[in-house]
C-alpha cells in the first residue's frame, strides 16, 4: 500500500496513518465502506483530501465520536422514548404535535413521519389503556375544546437542538388551538437533544423526554489549550467551506452536533453536510 494517497490538482494528502484510522471508524461503527464515488466512505475520502494533517486528525477525531442514527434506530428509540412519556402520565389524554415552527407549516419534516409513526402498532402494543392518544394535525382543531385536567400537550420530534424550534412551534400551537401554557402540562419527546437544547425547553417549562443527549463536540470535550488549538482548527476547516453562512459555523447557533439522524441537522459542523458534492451527508 502507498504511504499516502493524494487527490489530483492538489498538495494535500492522506497519510496511511490517517488512512487506516478511518477504515478502523468504519469497522467499529459498522458503516458500509463501497467502491461507489457517490457513497459515503468516498464522500469522507473527499473532506479528508482537502484538509492539512492536523484538519484530518481533528476531523477523525470527531467522526470517532460522530453518531449516525438508522432509519431503524430512530423508530426503535423514539418508541423507547414514548414508553417512558406513558409511565409518567398515565391516565391522561395525551395531544401530539409536530414540532414544527409557523413558518415550516406543509413543508415536510422528520417529525411527520414520528407523527404518523404514533398512528401504528409499534406504539398501540406499549400504549396502556388508561392512556388515550390523540394525533394532531391542525392545532386550530382544538379551538373550542374544553380540556380535562390530565391533559398533555406533547411535541414531537427527532433532534432538538438549540430549543428554538421548540419553543417557536409550541407559540404556534397554542396560538393556532386558542390555548394558554397557564397550567397547561407540555412536554417534547425527541429520539436526541443537545444538552443545551434540553436545558433551554426545561427553562421554559417544557419536560423533556428523550433517548441520546449529547454535549457540544469540541467545547465540552477539549479543555485549556487544547480546546483553543481545536478551535482555531476547526475554523480552519470551516473557512475553507465556500459560501457557509456565520450563522452555520460549528453547526446552527454554535450547536457543535456531531449527529445524523433521518438526515444531518443544521446543528451539526457544516463540514459534514457541506458542500453537497463531497460532504459525507450533504443535505
Amino acid at each position: 500500500m502507498k504511504k499516502s494517497i493524494t487527490r489530483l490538482n492538489s498538495s494535500e494528502s492522506l497519510s496511511l496513518r490517517n488512512f487506516e484510522r478511518l477504515n478502523s471508524i468504519f469497522d467499529q461503527k459498522h458503516w458500509n465502506i463501497s467502491d461507489n464515488p457517490d457513497g459515503i466512505y468516498n464522500r469522507y475520502i473527499r473532506t479528508l483530501l482537502k484538509m492539512t494533517p492536523k484538519e484530518q486528525s481533528l476531523f477523525l477525531n470527531m467522526t470517532e465520536r460522530f453518531q449516525d442514527f438508522t432509519m431503524q434506530d430512530c423508530i426503535s428509540d423514539f418508541v423507547s422514548v414514548i414508553k417512558d412519556v406513558f409511565s409518567d402520565y398515565e391516565g391522561y389524554i395525551i395531544y401530539c404535535f409536530r414540532c414544527v415552527n409557523e413558518n415550516d407549516q406543509g413543508k415536510t419534516k422528520s417529525s411527520s413521519f414520528l407523527l404518523y409513526l404514533l398512528k401504528g402498532p409499534e406504539i398501540k402494543d406499549i400504549q396502556p389503556s388508561s392512556i388515550k392518544l390523540s394525533v394532531i394535525d391542525d392545532p386550530s382543531s382544538l379551538k373550542g375544546v374544553k380540556l380535562v385536567k390530565k391533559s398533555l400537550f406533547l411535541l414531537i420530534d427527532d433532534f432538538v437542538g438549540t430549543g428554538e424550534t421548540v419553543r417557536e412551534a409550541l407559540e404556534y400551537i397554542l396560538k393556532s388551538s386558542g390555548k394558554s401554557q397557564e397550567g397547561l402540562e407540555i412536554a417534547i419527546a425527541s429520539v436526541v437533544m443537545m444538552k443545551q437544547g434540553y436545558d433551554f425547553v426545561r427553562r421554559l417549562g417544557i419536560k423533556p423526554f428523550n433517548k441520546v443527549k449529547l454535549k457540544r463536540g469540541i467545547s465540552d470535550y477539549f479543555k485549556g489549550d487544547g480546546l483553543k488549538a481545536a478551535l482555531r482548527t476547526i475554523d480552519s476547516i470551516e473557512s475553507k467551506i465556500k459560501g457557509l453562512n456565520d450563522e452555520f459555523r460549528h453547526g446552527y447557533h454554535q450547536s457543535e452536533a456531531l449527529v445524523k439522524l433521518t438526515r444531518c441537522p443544521n446543528n451539526t459542523f457544516p463540514v459534514y453536510w457541506l458542500p453537497s458534492k463531497d460532504a459525507p451527508y450533504a443535505r
